[in-house]
């Protein structure tokens, strides 16, 4: 082989092997997909209304569990309602299980 010819094809094999990888990239499924969102929008309008939609529904839902926890609290401050007070000293709370190392029975 002429060693022009060689040193040609020496400087061209980068451009080629690149050339095949975006071939294949672009046939593959994530390439596809890539394509299919550049081509599209990251996100359509639809896609807004939609989450618009389920903020507003999470929103009103929060709205429900603020109303509930107020409710309780002041049903729990009309009856008196109090945790009983707690031990400094830790002898009421139970203790906990004794951890055995794997393997050991």
């Amino acid at each position: 082989m002429d060693p022009l010819v060689f040193a040609i094809l020496i400087r061209l094999a980068p451009w080629f092997i690149l050339g095949i990888g975006a071939l294949f990239f672009a046939r593959s499924a994530f390439g596809k997909a890539l394509a299919h969102r550049i081509r599209e929008g990251a996100v359509t309008r639809a896609d807004l209304a939609v989450l618009s939609d389920e903020l507003q529904e999470a929103r009103r839902e929060i709205g429900e569990m603020q109303e509930r926890l107020d409710f309780t609290e002041r049903l729990l401050a009309q009856h008196g309602a109090a945790l009983p007070p707690s031990s400094s000293s830790g002898e009421d709370s139970p203790t906990p299980p004794e951890l055995v190392p794997a393997g050991r029975q």
